[in-house]
């Protein structure tokens, strides 16, 4: 419903196909199922509460920089981590964990058309779905889509969302955009027309780092 009115006040009809939940649970299961996901990690990140003051602790973690296998709790971690940079960081950590987690082979074999049924049942096994979601006809088409991608290699656009924080995060924790930007992004995921150059698998995103102050704004 946020995200059909965000596109609405732009103008736009945004139809939304699908829905998936996932938990912290379903999210360590999930990864787990797979084996892992290989990972280069940029630095290291670490948290410890042992000294923070009340109200003040955030989740800890302790990994080491470096190309490595994250599993359960470690990737979880990972992909949540925040303290000492901001969301559009945390972001970009998960559209990187993401797009590694689709050149594991443990992935590629689910792909194939004869475990659909394997497939439905990991979904409805990990994560929270509707329920067309899981459909014969709904799977099939995701199978034979990511079949497609991965034996092609068919590139891949990006579509950035252009939203940013505010001059002072800590103060106002807005985003703040602009129309105009809104229905550029509609528009370049409607006709499948993003960045035109498509990062590599291992190429991280790159993050705003000096944000405007637009003058339309939302809460994260």
């Amino acid at each position: 419903a946020t995200i059909k009115h965000l596109f609405k006040e732009a103008g736009e009809d945004f139809p939304i196909n699908n829905v998936i939940n996932v938990n912290f649970g379903g999210f360590r299961r999930a990864v787990n199922y797979v084996g892992g996901v290989y990972v280069d990690v940029d630095r290291r990140y670490y948290n410890d509460n042992t000294t923070a003051a009340p109200g003040e602790a955030y989740a800890t973690i302790d990994i080491q920089p470096g190309y490595q296998k994250l599993k359960g709790q470690d990737a979880l971690d990972y992909v949540r981590y925040r303290h000492g940079d901001n969301d559009f960081f945390r972001a970009s950590r998960q559209q990187d964990f993401l797009r590694q987690i689709t050149h594991q082979d443990a992935i590629r074999a689910l792909l194939d058309f004869g475990k659909r049924k394997e497939l439905a049942r990991i979904f409805g096994r990990y994560f929270e779905v509707d329920k067309s979601f899981v459909s014969a006809s709904n799977l099939i088409g995701l199978a034979r889509t990511g079949l497609f991608m991965i034996n092609e290699k068919a590139p891949v656009n990006e579509v950035r969302f252009p939203a940013v924080e505010a001059e002072n995060p800590a103060i106002d924790s807005n985003l703040y955009f602009k129309d105009a930007q809104v229905k550029k992004a509609y528009d370049e995921f409607m006709t499948g027309k993003g960045s035109t150059n498509p990062r590599r698998a291992d190429e991280t995103t790159k993050v705003d780092k000096k944000p405007t102050q637009s003058k339309r704004k939302r809460n994260r």
